[in-house]
């Protein structure tokens, strides 16, 4: 029985005396002490309080609990060299070993080593925070060429290279994370975000849920530039308190036919241009073009408007001479001014030569005149009709000279309303082969419409008349009267005869002229 035990029990330690090492569950050990199974290290649990904390000695595992009024500091006794320590926190503070390394929340590990203790860990970072650690020893990165990555689900988000650091497209840099209000996009930076290809974009700040009071405010101090280019495809507000809102500065010297440009269009034409041309000489100038170009250029574009380093400006005109030079025509719905005084009705611009011109009251001019004449044989009178003689202004005077356009022969119908000039002459004649046993009578009158206006009215011609065929009468009448007429006014010269009586009447006549114009409107 004593041999099975002392049997047994050297089975179960397997104890080699070979090379002095020990084996535990295994018959060939292969250091000092090789274990072939599991180890266990019973703690210590200890409860802390106030701001100190003592650890016994000959203890490698702690576990560590209670309330500290701030953090604590832990004296370990009487440590030797190569003893091993393990803290597991659980209290609510950090602390420090004495002389030595802190101790975080959660699970430490030391070593005693050349007098003091270390942590185990020394490099490594808390994923339960740190501190007190030395930003020139401590960091987190790499004291080699490689980059450093950062992913998230097992895909990179940003990498620290060479070149900068690098955020993944479709990924955003976001400012202002988790302010009350914040849109959702606003404050971040992204490329190929926001479904933009190809794009940087930039979000700005604002409360609204649509975005709308959105704003990026940039920051240079007097003498600072914003270099490089940009392109802007939607509105762009400049807002300043300062008299400076914009300023375009081309630090390359202006020389004489350099054109700098501001250019207004897409990716592929331009519509226009603000250019700016030469020095400052008097033949630099601004210039403002329009037109249309495919290729992007300036190649079909025309200077529309020109403003000379003097002030003066030009309407299709790159070197205006006068403060307002204009190569074609004019074209106005408004009022034209002289010195601020637009003239009165009827007044026209005078030119006064090398002077400054005025407004003068114009002298009438028109060109409504017209003139007929007319050779009537009749018997009782009626409306003379005429034989058109001149006329101006057909389009302001209609003479009828036969019966078809008017309801009365003779008619003339004026198309402007106006004071109007008639003057002429008429002479009757009745002649016989005898005596005229009574004398003819002569009426001639002026009709315009309802207005009538009597130029003759011989009850009896003078005197009878012998010639060789026989006898007559004969009566010349001279007029000329002004008469106010409404446009489309009808006028007539209307007589009435009573040619007398004879035994043998041959000819009855009425001739004259008559002519008119507009004197006045």
């Amino acid at each position: 029985m004593k041999q099975l035990i002392t049997t047994i029990i050297s089975c179960s330690l397997c104890v080699m005396s070979q090379a002095q090492n020990v084996g535990v569950n295994t018959a060939t050990p292969k250091t000092s002490l090789d274990i072939k199974g599991g180890i266990r290290n019973q703690p210590l649990y200890l409860t802390g309080s106030g701001t100190g904390i003592i650890i016994p000695d000959n203890q490698s595992n702690i576990n560590l609990s209670g309330s500290f009024s701030g953090q604590f500091s832990a004296t370990v006794n009487n440590p030797e060299d190569g003893q091993r320590l393990v803290i597991d926190n659980n209290s609510n503070q950090t602390g420090a070993i004495i002389g030595g390394p802190d101790i975080r929340i959660g699970l430490n590990e030391y070593i005693y080593s050349d007098g003091e203790w270390k942590t185990i860990k020394m490099n490594a970072w808390d994923l339960n925070g740190n501190f007190n650690t030395n930003p020139a020893t401590q960091f987190i990165g790499t004291t080699d060429k490689n980059d450093v990555v950062f992913k998230r689900f097992n895909t990179e988000s940003l990498r620290i290279a060479e070149e900068g650091l690098q955020i993944k497209a479709g990924n955003t840099l976001e400012f202002g994370a988790g302010a009350t209000g914040k849109q959702t996009d606003n404050g971040k930076i992204g490329y190929n975000a926001f479904g933009e290809s190809n794009t940087l974009s930039i979000v700005g700040g604002g409360v609204s849920a649509t975005g709308a009071d959105r704003r990026i405010k940039m920051w240079a101090d007097l003498g600072t530039d914003f270099t490089g280019g940009a392109l802007f495809n939607k509105n762009v507000g400049i807002r300043n308190s300062a008299f400076n809102m914009l300023s375009f500065t081309n630090t390359n010297a202006l020389a004489a036919g350099t054109t700098h440009l501001l250019s207004f269009g897409g990716t592929n034409y331009t519509t226009g241009l603000i250019s700016v041309i030469g020095t400052s000489s008097s033949a630099a100038r601004m210039g403002f073009s329009t037109g249309y170009s495919f290729a992007g250029g300036v190649g079909n574009l025309q200077e529309r408007l020109s403003i000379s380093n003097f002030g003066n400006v030009g309407i299709g005109k790159q070197n205006p001479n006068s403060k307002l030079d204009v190569a074609g025509d004019i074209n106005t719905t408004g009022l034209i001014k002289l010195n601020d005084v637009p003239g009165a009705a009827g007044q026209v611009l005078t030119s006064n030569g090398a002077a400054a011109p005025t407004w003068t009251n114009a002298a009438f001019s028109n060109n409504i005149r017209f003139g007929v004449r007319t050779v009537s044989n009749m018997s009782t009178g009626g409306n003379l009709v005429y034989t058109q003689v001149y006329n101006t202004n057909p389009a302001m005077v209609t003479i009828n000279t036969g019966s078809a356009a008017f309801s009365n022969d003779g008619d003339i119908v004026v198309g402007k309303t106006g004071l109007y000039r008639v003057s002429g002459s008429f002479s009757a004649l009745s002649s016989s082969t005898t005596s005229y046993n009574t004398f003819p009578s002569f009426v001639l009158v002026f009709n315009a419409d309802n207005l009538s206006y009597t130029i003759a009215n011989i009850e009896e011609m003078p005197r009878q008349l012998t010639s060789a065929a026989g006898f007559y009468f004969l009566i010349a009448k001279t007029f000329s009267f002004d008469v106010y007429l409404e446009a489309l006014k009808k006028i007539n010269f209307n007589t009435n005869i009573n040619f007398g009586a004879g035994s043998a009447v041959v000819t009855n006549s009425i001739s004259g002229s008559v002519s008119g114009y507009l004197i006045s409107e």
